[in-house]
């Protein structure tokens, strides 16, 4: 199960203050344990609170491959997933939303918890590895226009 998609556009975009490009990992590798990073979207703050009109960030830290397979079980997989934890982070309809290190895209919101424990420090979140999958965006980013 991977949770990603590329997205062609017919014309380039044009940037601006508002609308920027994130780079994404050049090789695949992990980012270490410990590290700080953030997550982005308009999901669900709590079970409470309807989803959100303003786009929100949490700052998370990457967590270790153990103890997140011991949360999620055979759900995770640590070759292709990594799991935060932090005060905050993602709930549900911030799935495809970003996890951003060192101004670096380096993984997709892919699933969380249960609703009534977002924003939980005690409930890990987990996203997709991009560097897991460069060799899938490398092939399909080079194939010619149809």
């Amino acid at each position: 199960m991977a949770d990603l998609m590329i997205l062609k556009l017919d014309e380039k975009i044009k940037l601006n203050n508002n609308i920027k490009t994130i780079p994404i990992p050049k090789t695949p590798g992990e980012i270490s344990v410990g590290t700080d990073c953030s997550v982005a979207g308009w999901g669900y703050v709590t079970n409470r609170v309807p989803i959100s009109q303003t786009l929100r960030e949490a700052n998370i830290k990457i967590m270790n491959d153990i103890d997140c397979a011991a949360q999620w079980g055979l759900q995770y997989k640590a070759e292709e997933m990594m799991c935060v934890y932090g005060s905050g982070g993602s709930c549900f309809g911030d799935s495809g939303g970003p996890l951003v290190c060192d101004n670096i895209a380096v993984g997709v919101t892919s699933f969380v918890c249960d609703i009534n424990r977002c924003n939980d420090p005690h409930q890990h979140n987990v996203y997709m590895q991009i560097s897991a999958f460069l060799p899938w965006i490398k092939e399909i980013v080079s194939l010619p226009p149809k």
